[in-house]
């Protein structure tokens, strides 16, 4: 079972089960509506009786680190820790009788979000430095930082790419906008990997 954030989460984790020919009725995603909410899903599903009876074998959560991956990481310890779960580490699954497991995007100890793993896909495609070189001028204009910089600049690379209208990076990742085969992948698709098999 695979906590996520939101629906964008959803589209992105599926694309990559997609990928990697994992079983849907095997493996599943659930958006619990926004980072806010994880403590109250986690104290529901505890009391999920495939949860009480040992059926669901492995539980792996995915979040952004937005401005601070440490910070993230320990408020998603201090939640595990409510519901009498591990301390997790960033991608390094705990095996056991049941595994746990916790991904943080972008990957590798970064601030950031999904946003910013899927831009790294294509931040040196000329698409890709056009929605930047755009986020860096309008910075300019308005004579200030912006804020969300990866989320402003994903709607600018998804406005101005070829193909359907989406604002999501996980819709635009699981209709091909980003490069599926970019290294920067290749960590969640291991820890996924490590908490299926």
């Amino acid at each position: 079972m695979f906590f996520v954030e939101g629906i964008d989460d959803c589209w992105f984790l599926g694309s990559i089960f997609s990928e990697m020919e994992l079983d849907p009725t095997r493996v599943l995603i659930i958006s619990v509506g926004g980072q806010d909410n994880f403590a109250e899903y986690f104290q529901l599903f505890r009391k999920h009786s495939k949860y009480k009876n040992g059926t669901i074998k492995s539980i792996a959560i995915l979040c952004d680190a937005d401005d601070s991956f440490s910070g993230k990481t320990n408020r998603m310890n201090a939640i595990f820790s409510s519901v009498s779960w591990p301390k997790m580490t960033h991608a390094k699954p705990i095996p056991g009788v049941r595994k746990f497991g916790l991904f943080i995007f972008p990957e590798d100890g970064q601030d950031g979000d999904l946003e910013h793993l899927c831009l790294q896909t294509v931040i040196e495609t000329d698409i890709g430095e056009l929605s930047s070189d755009t986020i860096n001028r309008a910075q300019q204009i308005h004579g200030l930082s912006l804020n969300n910089l990866s989320k402003r600049q994903s709607q600018t690379y998804l406005a101005i790419s070829s193909g359907n209208l989406c604002r999501g990076v996980g819709r635009g990742f699981a209709d091909g906008r980003f490069n599926r085969n970019h290294e920067k992948l290749k960590p969640i698709r291991i820890f996924i990997s490590e908490m299926v098999n």
